[in-house]
C-alpha cells in the first residue's frame, strides 16, 4: 500500500482508551479498547457484526507478549466468552462497515492473521492454527486487501503483532587482537569484520 489516510476517533480523547480507526476509501473499520473499558466496547453497535479480533497481553508464566486471534459472526458474543482468559489487556476488532464480510471471509482472515503473526514471531500465539476457509479467487483477493489494511492499522492502534523482527543481515567474524603500543596504559581491542 503506497500511502494511506487514517482517521482515528477517540471518544474519550485518549489514544490509549477506546478508539476506532478507518482508512479513507475502505469499507472496513478497526476498534480497539483496553480490557478496563470492555463494557464500553461491548455496547458498540459495530460489535454485532462479523469480523476478526485480536486479544493482546502477556503470558503470565513466561512474561512474553501473547496474542489470541479469533473470528466470529457476532464479535460481541465471542469477546464476552473470552472474559475468562486472564492474559489479555487489549482487544482490537476488525469489521466491515457495509456488512460484506461473511463468516467464510472472517475464517480466511483469522487463518492469514495467525500465519503472519506466527511468522513475525513477536508474540506467543495462544491457540491452535485455524483451518481457514475456501474462498473463490475474487473473494481471496478482496480479503488480502482487507488484510493489508489490518497490517496498516495495527501499528497505528499500538500493536506490532504483524511486524517481523529484523534479522541481522551479516554475521560478525572476529579478527585478531589489536594492540596500541605507547607509554602508559596499553589499550587492547578486537577486530570484527562483517561477513558478506
Amino acid at each position: 500500500m503506497p500511502h494511506a489516510t487514517i482517521k482515528l476517533y477517540l471518544p474519550h480523547g485518549d489514544a490509549k482508551s477506546l478508539r476506532s480507526a478507518e482508512i479513507m476509501n475502505w469499507t472496513g473499520k478497526a476498534i480497539a479498547a483496553p480490557r478496563t473499558e470492555l463494557d464500553d466496547l461491548l455496547q458498540l453497535e459495530d460489535l454485532g457484526r462479523t469480523g476478526v479480533y485480536i486479544l493482546l497481553g502477556t503470558n503470565p508464566e513466561s512474561g512474553q507478549p501473547c496474542a489470541y486471534i479469533g473470528e466470529a459472526e457476532v464479535i460481541r458474543d465471542r469477546i464476552k466468552q473470552h472474559k475468562s482468559k486472564e492474559f489479555w489487556i487489549t482487544a482490537i476488532v476488525f469489521i466491515s462497515k457495509d456488512e460484506n464480510v461473511t463468516k467464510a471471509h472472517a475464517r480466511y482472515l483469522e487463518y492469514r492473521l495467525l500465519q503472519e503473526a506466527t511468522q513475525a514471531g513477536r508474540f506467543l500465539i495462544d491457540q491452535n492454527q485455524a483451518a481457514g476457509s475456501k474462498l473463490p479467487e475474487s473473494d481471496r483477493k478482496d480479503m488480502e486487501v482487507f488484510l493489508a489494511h489490518i497490517r496498516t492499522l495495527l501499528p497505528a492502534l499500538g500493536s506490532n503483532l504483524l511486524v517481523p523482527i529484523a534479522q541481522p543481515t551479516a554475521k560478525q567474524q572476529t579478527g585478531g587482537i589489536l594492540l596500541c603500543v605507547r607509554r602508559g596504559p596499553k589499550p587492547r581491542g578486537e577486530e570484527h569484520r562483517m561477513a558478506s
